[in-house]
């Protein structure tokens, strides 16, 4: 199979001594809570195996109709698994597990989610993955994300996350203006918490309600929590549950709160129960709802981090991070291979920005597991036994710590590490042993984490430091404002200056001095712009690189129009509270935009998104990071042999001054809203020459030249008189729009006429020579502009990383303009890159399906044709071992999910040929293929001895490149070399 590493394990395997702690975690889970008889996972080389997919034998029968719609409920409400099998007698039931249950007519149906093949009939005819790409390789690979079926089926809004939140915006404008807001935001979590608890239930489908005697009836005379809420009993429940609990997690003690509960209205009290149980939708008569899809106990605790968001404003600098990312970062910093470091017990954690407590709830779930697993190895305990209550809330004292300065986000972040111990104990265990602990006292702070840290600072002992510190400061202050209250309150001084004083890197100042000397490590999601991007970064970014360790840094820039649910670039930075160690690098991972992102399933990264910086380059190299961003390979080097080029644009004008040349950006109208005469004679400048001209509208000015003006009578103050270059409002001038284009940089040329003026959106440059002028003119609308355009886009601060097109001034200084214009001239191979860049590189922000590098290969054969050419034009430039012997194209299949092409270093003529092949040829054809194998997620390659080359890849544009085949080529080359030492 391709690759030979099969990743099913049997439920049965799961105390066997040769399978990963992450298999047997999962397959603990499979078991106890979904039922199945065996899982299969996407293994990594790098990273612990995912599951794909849960397996059911039903061919004895034993799963009920009713069971198999419990199981899918399970399913879809956790999104543990894309999709799951069931085996009956003769057929194979594929189950998508990414949409919900169909209720028609009260009757539940898996009709619309399920396919069936039949053993003999369907399989044997069907075979190819075209109809049905189930197959084991497709998830080995990751092509399954790749195939038509995944993006036509699996694509799906339809999320419990998306309903229950909806139906939840639903419930509070219903009932808002009979109960105030912070009541209503405290009565929900608590209502959440308790449903919980009543459908939490054992294997005699117990709760803690019924697990002794039914206490709900005896108690109140009510059947279910939400007979008690239309009964108006909330308040009786609540003080019960408070005594027997403790902890304040059901504690009302404010009295007005008290009386509002106490005295809801009937309607309100029918809304809420409406909404908790579920049978009919609340707003629209009669309508089933969420409820009926699934059970609560199912659900992710990560789900609070959504209620999260409909419960705070939408303050500013705030964003909420989604449990894919979450669940990524902690993997990435807790690895559950990495149980022993929690052989004492003892690994402190810290999110210095709660928000809801979601990455401090995925942090204990994993010390959960770490717990496990020692005390499977120590005493030989199964992961099926219990761990009692004490030592839950033992684990959760002693390590897990967070701060935020909203209130009721800590509220929340108690509530959801409450719901991550409950999913560890049974009903009875609930019952009888839990106590919470009042986890405000010392854990989870209402709290400026700068005070924290003065509190900590001098004796730095968390072993990791993780969160998603606000990028903008609070009460719509400016970042310097807020630095200055920083300094003043908390005496807040950094060792090196920080772009803007941005609040998030001021968050990371901190927190790496928080994490423990030498291993302790800082994981933040931080903006990409003032890290890596900004035109500030460089200085800031060396001084940190040399201070401390950073061993990778994920790019989620490409993602910013999806991760956050806002247009915001952000990374994920991971240091080491330590300086950097002799001769590393850091892994820069670019995410890119594809549909498994789109969904929010979980990031799988292919070969290309990976780029290895060394440190050295890391503190001098000034674009290697955005031409990371643009697909790396050999963009770094352009970039740098550009920015050695002299003069720029703007030396070459700046030389030009003695001769009258003048060169800068229109002028900035002043805001006098609300202003008195003396605030706006204060704060503002008058520029008669200015008034009463036509002023071309900034975003007219197109590629062809053509423009509108309008006139702004009575315009009188501005922030920018633009006084010392009047004369780039007079011909012979050109107007630069602050823009690119889809083939150049709209510019306009005026040699003769009246004045034109202009706003800062657009650049002036006045000449005294208008022939020279007129060259540069031709240099950026003719004969260079695809360099222009190229050059900017590799060295921009702001395109692709702010705004999609959008550039600054800075970008058109910083363009080469030397007299010798061949310096500027592109090899071959250049040239491939330029062209790709500027065709499909710059797309990777936009949707994937409109982003030609996810668009499936028009021509297949003429384009693996020429990606072969480039590849064998590379290789046989540097690599000549044998005399007359090259590289040459050979044999080439195209299925409906992959493409292969192979290459042969012979001294003999090689016929480049191309065939269909349905997925059983393929397979075939590669199963008796030997030799060393290297896969990376999916792209296959194969070496088949010295003399041959397979590389194995989905149909997809974005792995078909020219200059792909180019980073192919060049990596080819270092492991042949590296082998042939």
């Amino acid at each position: 199979m391709i690759p030979n590493r099969s990743g099913l394990r049997l439920i049965s395997d799961m105390e066997n001594s040769d399978i990963s702690e992450a298999e047997r975690r999962i397959l603990h889970i499979a078991k106890k809570d979904y039922l199945a008889d065996a899982v299969y996972f996407r293994k990594f080389d790098y990273r612990a195996p995912v599951p794909q997919i849960f397996i059911y034998d039903n061919t004895a029968g034993r799963l009920s109709e009713s069971d198999k719609k419990n199981i899918h409920k399970r399913i879809w409400t956790s999104e543990i698994v894309p999709v799951y099998y069931i085996f009956e007698k003769s057929e194979l039931i594929v189950v998508n597990g990414k949409k919900n249950i169909s209720i028609e007519n009260g009757q539940e149906s898996l009709d619309k989610v399920v396919e069936t093949l039949d053993f003999v009939r369907d399989i044997e005819q069907n075979y190819d993955a075209q109809k049905h790409p189930y197959k084991s390789y497709f998830f080995d690979t990751g092509a399954f994300w790749e195939t038509e079926t995944y993006l036509q089926q699996f694509i799906t809004r339809d999320s419990p996350f998306d309903l229950l939140t909806g139906y939840l915006k639903e419930l509070k404008q219903l009932i808002q203006g009979y109960i105030s807001e912070n009541v209503l935001n405290k009565l929900i979590v608590r209502c959440l918490l308790v449903k919980y608890l009543e459908e939490k239930r054992d294997e005699n489908g117990k709760n803690i309600f019924t697990v002794q005697s039914n206490l709900l009836l005896e108690r109140w005379n009510v059947a279910d929590f939400v007979a008690g809420i239309k009964q108006g009993k909330l308040l009786d429940l609540f003080d019960y549950l408070s005594m027997h609990y403790n902890g304040k997690i059901f504690e009302w003690e404010n009295n007005d709160e008290r009386n509002e509960i106490a005295g809801l209205s009937q309607n309100v009290r029918d809304y809420l129960s409406a909404y908790f149980d579920g049978h009919t939708n609340f707003t629209k008569q009669g309508q089933l709802s969420i409820w009926r899809y699934y059970s609560f106990q199912y659900l992710p605790v990560e789900l609070i981090s959504r209620i999260y968001e409909e419960f705070l404003p939408n303050k500013s600098g705030v964003v909420y991070t989604p449990p894919f990312l979450v669940n990524y970062l902690i993997d990435e910093c807790m690895p559950i291979e990495d149980y022993r470091k929690f052989e004492t017990e003892q690994f402190k954690i810290l999110d210095p920005s709660l928000g809801s407590g979601i990455f401090c709830v995925s942090a204990y779930k994993r010390l959960i597991d770490w717990y496990r697993i020692n005390r499977w190895y120590k005493d030989g305990v199964s992961w099926e036994q219990s761990i009692g209550s004490d030592k839950l809330k033992s684990i959760l004292k002693q390590n897990i710590y967070g701060t935020d300065i909203e209130p009721e986000a800590v509220r929340i972040a108690i509530f959801s590490l409450t719901l991550a111990l409950l999913e560890n104990l049974t009903p009875m265990q609930i019952l009888e042993e839990l106590k919470f602990d009042d986890l405000s006292e010392e854990n989870i702070l209402h709290d400026n984490f700068f005070g924290f840290f003065n509190r900590h600072g001098e004796h730095p002992d968390f072993d990791l430091v993780i969160g998603n510190p606000p990028f903008n400061p609070p009460d719509n202050r400016s970042n310097g404002e807020y630095f200055k209250f920083l300094k003043k309150e908390y005496n807040v001084t950094v060792s090196h200056d920080i772009p803007d004083s941005n609040l998030a890197l001021t968050f990371l100042d901190r927190a790496t001095r928080l994490s423990k000397p030498g291993e302790g490590l800082t994981c933040l999601i931080l903006p990409s712009a003032p890290v890596l991007y900004g035109q500030w970064s460089m200085e800031y970014r060396s001084h940190f690189l040399q201070s401390y360790f950073v061993p990778q840094i994920v790019d989620f820039t490409h993602l910013r129009r999806i991760l956050f649910n806002k247009d915001i670039s952000t990374l994920a930075l991971f240091a080491q509270n330590q300086p950097p160690k002799a001769n590393s690098r850091i892994l820069h991972i670019v995410a890119n935009r594809t549909q498994k992102e789109q969904n929010r399933l979980f990031f799988l990264f292919d070969h290309y998104d990976f780029h290895f910086v060394d440190y050295q380059r890391a503190l001098t190299e000034k674009y290697m990071w955005k031409t990371n961003l643009l697909g790396g390979g050999r963009l770094g080097s352009i970039a740098e042999r550009f920015a050695s080029i002299k003069p720029t644009l703007q030396e070459y004008i700046d030389s030009k001054r003695a001769e009258g040349w003048e060169y800068g950006e229109g002028y900035i109208k002043g805001d006098i809203t609300g202003k008195t005469q003396e605030q706006m004679e204060k704060s503002f400048s008058k520029a008669e020459w200015l008034l009463e001209k036509p002023s071309v509208i900034s975003n007219s000015l197109n590629e062809d030249g053509s423009y509108r003006t309008e006139i702004h009578e009575g315009l009188e103050y501005f922030i920018n008189t633009v006084k010392e270059n009047k004369q780039i409002f007079n011909p012979p001038h050109l107007i630069i729009r602050e823009k690119l284009g889809q083939h150049n940089i709209p510019v306009l040329y005026r040699d003769h006429g009246n004045s034109l003026i202009f706003r800062h959106q657009l650049i002036g440059i006045h000449g005294s020579n208008a022939d020279e002028l007129q060259d540069i003119f031709d240099f950026i609308k003719h004969t260079h502009y695809k360099l222009c355009r190229f050059h900017i886009y590799l060295t921009s601060t702001r395109v692709l990383i702010d705004k999609e097109t959008s550039i600054l001034k800075a970008d058109v200084d910083a363009l080469p303009y030397p007299e010798d214009k061949s310096l500027l001239r592109l090899n071959e191979i250049e040239e491939i890159w330029c062209d790709d860049v500027l065709k499909y590189y710059i797309h990777q922000a936009k949707s994937p399906n409109s982003n030609p590098m996810n668009r499936f290969m028009d021509n297949p054969e003429m384009q693996v044709k020429a990606y072969g050419d480039v590849f064998c034009k590379v290789m046989n430039a540097s690599y000549r071992l044998k005399p007359k012997h090259s590289f040459k194209q050979g044999a080439s299949f195209d299925t409906s999910s992959f493409t292969a092409t192979c290459f042969h270093y012979t001294d003999q003529p090689v016929a480049f040929s191309f065939g269909a092949a349905n997925e059983r040829e393929f397979t075939e054809y590669f199963n008796k293929q030997t030799g060393v194998n290297q896969s990376v997620t999916r792209i296959i390659k194969y070496y088949h001895g010295d003399d041959t080359i397979w590389f194995i890849k989905p149909r997809l544009m974005r792995y078909w490149l020219k200059s792909i085949a180019d980073r192919d080529a060049i990596d080819c080359i270092n492991e042949f070399l590296m082998n042939h030492r």
